[in-house]
């Protein structure tokens, strides 16, 4: 409802990878309903949370101050018992994904940042036979990009702990046993490669976001760094 119904990207997982198979189809209207949101069991709310985070990392301080201040509040783990900020917090998250896919239709641009998370989420989804949620995946995902940022000196560390504390305040979890080498491994099958480059999406203060093409024995330096930490 806040990412993948907006955008019309259609897309089949292959024992290879995630998304390998798809095409671009725009839909005539996108209708979404909040009352739908009422069906889902916690763990698929709780996972679908982490592309809402995704958003307000990339692009929108807006809608980090209002998950931050749920959180802050205690209220992170409630708020569907708020249908009203429900309806506001996807409001939001629609709002951004149409900026974003106005400008760039086909993932070749600006809409590469929706992947913040993604490239080595999808090898963990991928390498647990799909078992694991994908919202699951993306949170770790997240956590290690998140780490490799600031080994990188990309990211301070105080945002950091900001953006990996309210992963885990919405009940996500930051880490991951997958190495360094699997993940650039996957990544390599992965649709965000272009050639020999891997299109890295790195969040340098909470709400702005950059396209970092790197080799895989770049990615590889930048994600071993991140371990360290």
């Amino acid at each position: 409802m806040v990412d993948a119904a907006v955008g019309g990207k259609t897309g089949i997982d292959l024992k290879e990878g995630k998304n390998l198979a798809g095409a671009f189809w725009q839909p005539s209207m996108v209708i979404e309903d909040t009352d739908c949101l009422d069906t889902l069991p916690d763990e698929l709310f709780t996972e679908g949370m982490a592309e809402v985070l995704k958003h307000a990392f990339i692009m929108d301080t807006e809608l980090f101050t209002v998950l931050k201040e749920k959180a802050d509040n205690g209220h992170a783990r409630s708020i569907r018992e708020d249908p009203e900020f429900i309806e506001k917090m996807v409001a939001m998250n629609v709002a951004d994904k149409v900026s974003v896919i106005t400008e760039d239709t086909i993932d070749n641009g600006r809409r590469q940042t929706l992947n913040y998370g993604h490239t080595i989420g999808h090898v963990i989804e991928r390498d647990s036979d799909f078992k694991l949620a994908h919202g699951v995946c993306v949170a770790k995902g997240m956590g290690i990009i998140i780490d490799a940022s600031v080994a990188a000196g990309r990211l301070s560390a105080s945002e950091a702990e900001t953006m990996k504390g309210l992963i885990a305040a919405y009940g996500l979890p930051t880490e991951d046993d997958i190495t360094p080498e699997q993940a650039v491994a996957g990544a390599m099958n992965d649709k965000k490669k272009r050639g020999d480059m891997i299109s890295v999406i790195v969040v340098d203060k909470i709400g702005s976001s950059e396209i970092v093409k790197m080799t895989p024995d770049e990615f590889l330096g930048f994600l071993k760094a991140g371990c360290e930490r």
